[in-house]
């Protein structure tokens, strides 16, 4: 009897030591587990890190070289825009200018021509008396 009772006791033992070795075990691969899945998130999160200020310094990048062509191509169209209206504006004042030699050319032909007629008249009028 004390034997089957020693021996029950022993195997007891024997059961929660070796529950408690592969408890361990199992907790060391969890653990093990746990820390490869912990490194590889971490690591994850670094590449992920670099990978977004890498695309936001090219996206910067982008930015930055339309803006600087906008603003070149922007700033030679308002020199364009500025000769254009330059160029408008002197073929307007040319206009207007030709407009108004040619009206003071008539006007002084007319007036030349009416005092021709007035001097033609009173030369006709003498030589009729």
């Amino acid at each position: 009897m004390v034997n089957r009772i020693m021996m029950r006791q022993r195997f007891k033992q024997w059961v929660g030591s070796t529950e408690y070795i592969l408890n361990i075990a199992e907790g060391a691969a969890r653990g093990h587990k746990l820390m490869e899945k912990r490194r590889l998130r971490n690591n994850f999160m670094r590449y992920l890190a670099k990978v977004k200020e890498l695309r936001r310094l090219e996206h910067i990048n982008k930015r930055v070289s339309w803006f600087s062509d906008t603003r070149s191509a922007t700033a030679t169209n308002d020199v364009f825009q500025s000769w254009r209206l330059y160029v408008k504006q002197n073929q307007t004042a040319k206009k207007f200018l030709v407009r108004a030699s040619n009206t003071l050319d008539k006007q002084l032909v007319n007036d030349g021509f009416s005092k021709w007629k007035q001097m033609c008249s009173k030369k006709t009028k003498a030589l009729s008396r």
